[in-house]
């Protein structure tokens, strides 16, 4: 289909460089037509100026033939009349004679034989010419002017013979030439003639040849209008391919475009993981710390809570002493006051009375410090109850202990899971960077293959208007052939 298509083309090529050429040699003879039609009406006019020139030589000699009688008529004026008033025309008529005699001897056209009977012409008229002025000049008598002027008379005659043979050999060679220039005319329009049918056998032999020529290209433009359809079929399934594969590549720049920004804020999420990473092990460090110090001291608690139990023992053993004590302070302080009450009672003068109510107040006052005393036993036997049960308390922070140990080996591990997160974030954060340039490079690689297939689409839909084109040339030159 391709190896058709070339030929066409190179048919086409063809046709038209012979065309171009046919065009070229018509628009030469034409103006080779040109050329002689313009060199012929030159040549022609060149003719009829000579021919013109001749016939005004003509006239002018004949017009100097039929001036020479005008010498005669003052002549013969005065002949008969003896007029000296005619000597006025007389040489009037000479000055016309010599200005006349001057022009036809100045024209180009005359042989050696007109030049010779010119100057006999010449000769004859100065003979008239000394005769009329002698005449003028009266030199010769009026009773011989008659004489005279017959003989001038008679030489005038002779020299309008001998110009009349000039103007003869003027008229014969002046038809000669009219004679030969109709026979160059005929000619000449024989030879345009001749070369106008060349023209045209020519036009009509380079027609032929593109004729022949149009008939191969119409062939050719059948076979072309086939394969043109071929050409169009495919090029219409290659179009509709290249913008599938456009709008595929479209979507997967988009999709890849969405994966280096969800890789972008990835890479932004791993640092913020290695941020968090390190401080998580900084705190799980400083935890672990904290831990081993609380565990030190619940430590420390646990031996001195130990201790509490006998000591507690001990300062119950001593309340319930100073508790019988105070009872039997209690015990003396009632009995002095019935002693000092009785005292008072009986009435003895031994005893004032400022003493038995100073007595009776201290003996008020001790009993309410007994009682505030034996509330303070009662609070303290109470603490210590409550602290001779601090024995599950001290297995409680036993377990605290336990509990901190384990939290500070719990904290130790978070802290190496920490660092180890930390430089997994890191890695991860280098593996992700890598894989975000190699997505970019990817997307540019897509983006550039999207661009080449939005290309190939143009070109494809190009190269279908071509073939369309194509196709509708081959049907006008079907048409035309």
């Amino acid at each position: 289909m391709n190896k058709r298509a070339d030929a066409g083309a190179s048919r086409q090529t063809s046709l038209r460089a012979l065309a171009r050429r046919n065009f070229i040699l018509s628009l030469l003879l034409f103006l080779v037509l040109i050329g002689i039609v313009f060199a012929s009406s030159w040549r022609d006019g060149q003719a009829m100026q000579h021919l013109e020139n001749e016939y005004k030589d003509q006239f002018h000699i004949e017009q100097f033939k039929a001036s020479l009688s005008n010498i005669m008529v003052p002549l013969n004026d005065f002949t008969l009349t003896a007029d000296e008033k005619n000597f006025i025309m007389l040489r009037a008529s000479v000055r016309e004679y010599q200005l006349s005699y001057n022009s036809v001897k100045s024209i180009p056209d005359l042989n050696e034989q007109d030049q010779q009977a010119l100057e006999q012409v010449a000769g004859l008229m100065s003979e008239v010419m000394t005769i009329a002025n002698d005449v003028a000049d009266k030199k010769i008598p009026a009773r011989q002017a008659a004489q005279i002027t017959l003989l001038a008379q008679n030489l005038v005659l002779a020299a309008q013979k001998k110009l009349t043979v000039i103007v003869n050999g003027l008229e014969e060679r002046l038809s000669q030439r009219s004679l030969q220039h109709k026979q160059d005319a005929e000619l000449q329009m024989y030879v345009l003639l001749g070369f106008i049918i060349l023209i045209v056998l020519m036009l009509e032999f380079l027609n032929r040849r593109l004729l022949a020529r149009a008939v191969v290209v119409s062939r050719a433009s059948s076979s072309v209008a086939e394969s043109v359809g071929d050409i169009l079929e495919v090029s219409e399934m290659q179009s509709g391919a290249s913008e599938q594969q456009s709008r595929f590549m479209e979507r997967v720049t988009k999709g890849l475009q969405l994966i280096a920004d969800a890789g972008k804020k990835i890479d932004a999420n791993i640092k913020t993981l290695e941020k968090n990473a390190q401080v998580a092990a900084n705190f799980a460090k400083g935890g672990a710390a904290e831990a081993a110090q609380t565990a030190a001291g619940l430590n420390d608690v646990r031996v001195a809570m130990a201790t509490i139990p006998q000591r507690v023992v001990d300062l119950e053993s001593r309340l319930e002493q100073l508790a019988s004590g105070l009872d039997r302070i209690q015990d003396i302080t009632d009995e002095s006051q019935l002693m000092v009450l009785n005292a008072s009672i009986d009435g003895s003068d031994s005893v004032p009375s400022s003493f038995t109510g100073e007595v009776q107040r201290m003996a008020g006052q001790t009993r309410e410090y007994l009682d505030g005393i034996r509330a303070d036993l009662r609070l303290a036997v109470d603490a210590a109850g409550s602290v001779a049960g601090c024995s599950e308390d001290v297995k409680r922070i036993e377990g605290y202990l336990e509990s901190c140990g384990q939290s500070a080996d719990v904290l130790k591990r978070l802290e190496q899971m920490s660092q180890k997160n930390a430089q997994g974030a890191s890695i991860l954060l280098q593996a992700s960077e890598r894989q975000s340039d190699r997505n970019g490079k990817i997307l540019q690689a897509l983006q550039h293959i999207s661009e080449l297939l939005h290309i190939s689409g143009d070109k494809m839909r190009a190269h279908k208007e071509a073939s369309a084109r194509l196709s509708e040339a081959s049907e006008s030159l079907q048409n035309m052939s």
